[in-house]
């Protein structure tokens, strides 16, 4: 293959990359959050909107509100990759944001484990105190087959606060972020490519 066929099938190929984001950020834009100008419904599934943060690099995550008046958020970190679970109740008045917390958390009848968490203001459906569960290297496979594959996420902080959440559609969930992330990661290749 001679140097000018080679140099017209990159640019060809770089072409179809450009339009794939097009046609991607084109479907993606009509079904942006309302009030969430930062965030893009990229799927829903089993109860589950998948969505993609514009401000944390297109990183990914999952999210579901229950009609308790609690939210659940996961993903991965930007920054290190690792795997995050954010709770949220419209009854948690004991969160304050910023501060750090002990949080036990288990799925269905596993022992719990005790986890780090910090008080943040979670923005779903309701705008409330939550935690954010900072879960250690070690435990990423773990949690997420947890979180996968089991039917309750418990949560619990001393005798303020015992919360015990659904977890229906959450391996659907878990797959469509994974192609979430995948597509996202491809479309910020191809753009640094172009």
């Amino acid at each position: 293959m001679s140097v000018r066929a080679s140099k017209i099938r990159r640019m060809n190929a770089n072409a179809a990359r450009r339009t794939l984001i097009t046609v991607i950020a084109a479907a993606l834009a009509p079904v942006a959050a309302a009030g969430a100008e930062n965030t893009l419904v990229f799927d829903n599934v089993g109860g589950w909107a998948v969505k993609t943060d514009l401000n944390r690099e297109y990183r990914c995550f999952v999210e579901a509100d229950y009609d308790n008046g609690s939210a659940v958020r996961a993903g991965f970190n930007s920054d290190d990759g690792r795997f995050y679970i954010s709770v949220s109740d419209f009854n948690w008045d004991w969160v304050e944001v910023g501060v750090d917390y002990a949080v036990a958390l288990a799925f269905d009848e596993e022992p719990a484990q005790e986890l780090a968490a910090t008080g943040i203001v979670l923005e779903t459906q309701f705008v409330q105190s939550g935690v954010l569960l900072h879960v250690p290297a070690e435990l990423a496979d773990h949690v997420v087959s947890q979180f996968m594959y089991r039917n309750e996420m418990h949560l619990s902080y001393g005798e303020e606060a015992s919360l015990t959440l659904g977890l229906v559609g959450t391996q659907r969930a878990t797959e469509a972020l994974e192609t979430c992330q995948t597509t996202m990661a491809r479309s910020a290749e191809s753009t640094e490519l172009s």
